[in-house]
């Protein structure tokens, strides 16, 4: 009898968990679509004020969906936002303060030019996310300034 209710318990668990992944991989699926219209059928890169309702969309679906999806999609979106030309730090299409970027696999990842104001950090993997060293934090001080480190300490 217990043998075969932690047989139940591992299929349910097991079942979950591919839900889960499976709605991770929606959003994310999702997210980018979404994000192709606004790139070529709303002009988002053409936009020149950060009031703009479409930066304003962009940004707003950008933290939505980062919130709810795993450390390597996580690694995914940052990725797509950095390839896509959206985060420079000089031209930001969508700004990334205050993002939660709990737990992410940022490893190798490119964040040069990302503001992360109040972004949390916690737990996440920056192995050489700013690039060639990992003195960035002290040339990149104010695109981190508030942001929650992964040690749980507050970037000044």
């Amino acid at each position: 009898m217990k043998q075969s209710q932690r047989s139940t318990e591992t299929t349910l668990a097991n079942t979950r968990e591919v839900e889960e992944e499976r709605a991770q991989n929606d959003a994310l699926q999702k997210y980018l679509e979404q994000m192709g219209q606004l790139l070529t059928k709303e002009g988002l890169r053409r936009s020149k004020d950060p009031s703009d309702d479409v930066r304003i969309l962009a940004r707003s679906q950008t933290l939505t969906v980062l919130a709810g999806l795993g450390p390597g999609r996580k690694r995914i979106l940052l990725r797509f936002l950095f390839e896509s030309h959206l985060i420079d730090r000089n031209n930001a299409f969508v700004i990334l303060d205050g993002a939660d970027l709990r737990g992410a696999d940022l490893s190798g990842a490119v964040l040069v030019e990302a503001a992360l104001r109040a972004a949390d950090l916690t737990n996440a993997d920056l192995t050489s996310a700013f690039g060639v060293d990992s003195s960035l934090l002290e040339r990149q001080a104010r695109s981190l300034e508030g942001a929650t480190m992964p040690d749980g300490s507050k970037h000044a």
